[in-house]
């Protein structure tokens, strides 16, 4: 596996912002989600946590942490 770390952003959690409005600059709501890789690039961006953002999110933590499989061909993708 991948490790993974997760972090509370917001007034009284684990990350608190100071001077900028977090929610607005990665637009997304109270219980929104950011993904970010390692370099910084934002993978994914969800305003809510309903069904269909989690799934959307499981999807862009398997295609930002998956390891190169086979193709049909015998060529390898990524």
């Amino acid at each position: 596996g991948v490790p993974c770390r997760a972090h509370v952003v917001g007034q009284g959690a684990e990350v608190e912002p100071v001077g900028i409005d977090w929610l607005d600059l990665y637009g997304i709501g109270p219980g929104g989600i950011v993904l970010v890789r390692p370099d910084g690039h934002v993978a994914c961006r969800l305003a809510t946590t309903d069904a269909q953002s989690l799934q959307d999110l499981t999807r862009a933590l398997g295609s930002s942490t998956a390891a190169k499989m086979p193709a049909a061909s015998g060529q390898t993708v990524s």
